[in-house]
Parts: structure tokens; sequence; C-alpha cells
């Protein structure tokens, strides 16, 4: 025959904690500790990002006066086409060279910030070498890439075309 086991006082099972979920949190991007060759490196991207917008602010001078001085009608049919053709080049000059002002002054404003040198995108460092290439980079080249394949594969749009839907 079979003993039967005689019931007992209960004891409490043991109650194990539930374990907590795992919350995934952001790298958080730490500065390095400045040292003297990363303040002189920073003063010569200063140095040279203010001496391009000193020639860069010359020539868009120098280009708004040559359009401004081709205001004048000319009587000879050629010399108004030739004319023409040099205040449009002029003008596509003057608009990069624009362009390429408000990215040296933001960049100017990053430095000024702390922030400089730090994707806008990623927030990831961008690397030296490409700083030193291009100065007013805003991006690392990841996503530099990303961003121009996007604007490859977005619709071109044109005045033409907008004129179309009115």
């Amino acid at each position: 025959m079979a003993t039967q086991r005689k019931p007992g006082p209960r004891t409490a099972a043991k109650i194990r904690p539930t374990p907590k979920p795992k919350v995934e949190e952001k790298p958080v991007v730490k500065k390095p500790k400045e040292t003297a060759t990363d303040r002189e490196w920073m003063n010569s991207i200063r140095e040279a990002l203010l001496q391009r917008r000193a020639a860069i602010t010359s020539v868009v001078k120098s280009n708004r006066n040559q359009l401004a001085d081709n205001q004048g009608e000319s009587a000879d049919i050629a010399d108004r086409a030739s004319d023409g053709f040099e205040d449009e080049l002029a003008a596509g000059l003057l608009s990069i060279e624009t362009a390429q002002l408000e990215e040296i002054n933001a960049a100017l404003e990053r430095i000024d910030k702390g922030a400089y040198g730090v994707c806008v995108n990623c927030q990831k460092p961008i690397p030296r070498k490409r700083l030193e290439v291009l100065p007013f980079a805003k991006r690392c080249l990841k996503c530099e890439g990303m961003k121009e394949q996007a604007a490859r594969m977005a619709p071109p749009s044109t005045d033409e075309d907008e004129s179309e839907l009115d």
C-alpha cells in the first residue's frame, strides 16, 4: 500500500519579481575633452571660414555691381544678346555664391554654439578630413549621400510645370 502524505501547513510560494522591460536609450554623444590642439584646429577652421567669407563677399559685390552696370540699353541686337547672356551667368554665379555664404555663416554659428563638427541629421561626429575639405559641412558623408539620393529621386519641379496647373 502507498503511504499518503499528510497535508501540512502550507508555506507561501516564493514570489519572484518580474523582470523590468529594457528601454532602448539613444546613445548620448559625449563631447571629448577639448585639448589645445583641438582649439588650434578649431581656430584654423574659423579663420579659413572667415577668409572664404571675405573672398565670396567681394565676388558677390562685384557681380552685383556688374549686373547694375549692365542695365543700360545697347543699340545693337548682338550686344544686347551678349549682355543678356553675361547677366544670366552672373546671376547664376551670384545665387551659388550667396548660398555658400549662408552655409559659411551657419558653420560659424555652429562653432560659436559648440555644435560644429556634429551631423545635423544623425548627431554623430563629422570626420575631420571632411571638415578640412569642406569646412561648412553640416552632415556626415552617409547622411549627405542619403539627402542627395532623395533629391535625385524627387520629381523635378519647374516653373513651366507649375504654370500648366494654373
